[in-house]
């Protein structure tokens, strides 16, 4: 069970560098991250941060991004939003999302 979190979770995926799960969520809809370590839960992308608003996040992939010039690679959690027929990518640092397709 997540501690302290509404909703129903649809899918999970493991970011090992960072030794937590990312989990998507609806009722309401949400990407959360369950700290392995620490055993918290806490929202990453939800209603509450920039981009297009999650309908029902049903699956979750996590990518490596291209690395670009000097800047790090970041991980990005690409989820599929059967609500809005469309893959979401959110950026794993600040919930920031955007449609990647439709």
């Amino acid at each position: 069970m997540l501690q302290g979190v509404t909703g129903k979770p649809t899918d999970m995926t493991f970011d090992a560098p960072r030794n937590r799960f990312l989990v998507t969520v609806t009722n309401p809809p949400a990407l959360l991250v369950a700290d392995a370590s620490s055993q918290t839960t806490s929202v990453l992308s939800d209603a509450t941060r920039a981009g297009p608003f999650f309908g029902r996040p049903v699956a979750l992939e996590l990518l490596l991004s291209p690395t670009l010039g000097g800047l790090p690679s970041t991980p990005i959690a690409f989820v599929l939003d059967s609500a809005r027929a469309c893959i979401l990518a959110v950026d794993t640092v600040t919930g920031e999302r955007v449609i990647r397709t439709k």
